[in-house]
């Protein structure tokens, strides 16, 4: 993933209060989620056991988010358990006192307009020996931005086709990216994130 890191450095806002728990705003974080940035830092350098206890953790709080935030199938719509984790290590580098439940927090707020609000199908597709799979309103949303680039034409299509592998190969050679065709975290984040002018993500 080292490749990536470049690509993920991303600078969040100062982290907003917490919600209300008591009275005083105050609750009680437990488990890795306690962790200063700079702890969490040297756990992924370590590749100790915590590492992977954080990988859990942050599993786990995507699911308590899905499950108890409305109108809300999945918080994240294509990022993966080491994408996440690769963008908590970009922000902690710079904010390393910040702790690790209040950055996934925010990073989280500021997906939330991309979250999949409705549950949605699951496409398998296949780039040479390399099999995935991917929601297929991301799917979808990976055809209008590539159309949008003059880089796929036609309407949406519910299968991970030839036509989209060449688009997608084609973007990512504008990009300087391998082309590859292939729906990784990377050609994903460029796409859908960094080349929509999201603000909130730069």
């Amino acid at each position: 993933m080292k490749p990536m890191l470049a690509l993920l450095v991303c600078c969040f806002c100062w982290l907003s209060s917490s919600h209300a728990a008591d009275a005083n705003k105050n609750f009680s974080i437990r488990g890795v989620g306690a962790l200063p940035c700079e702890a969490y830092l040297q756990e992924i350098e370590k590749k100790s056991n915590v590492a992977f206890m954080i990988g859990g953790w942050l599993d786990g709080y995507v699911t308590a988010t899905n499950r108890h935030t409305p109108d809300t199938y999945d918080a994240l719509s294509f990022e993966n358990t080491e994408l996440v984790a690769n963008l908590l290590a970009a922000h902690c580098k710079t904010h390393p006192k910040d702790p690790l439940y209040a950055v996934l927090s925010a990073l989280l707020v500021k997906l939330q307009d991309d979250r999949l609000r409705a549950q949605s199908p699951r496409v398998k597709g296949k780039v040479g020996d390399r099999e995935f799979t991917i929601y297929a309103e991301v799917l979808q949303r990976v055809q209008r931005k590539l159309s949008t680039l003059g880089l796929y034409f036609g309407d949406p299509e519910p299968e991970f086709g030839e036509k989209t592998r060449e688009a997608l190969a084609a973007f990512q050679r504008d990009n300087n990216m391998q082309a590859t065709g292939m729906p990784d975290q990377a050609t994903l984040w460029r796409l859908l994130r960094q080349s929509s002018g999201n603000a909130a993500l730069r």
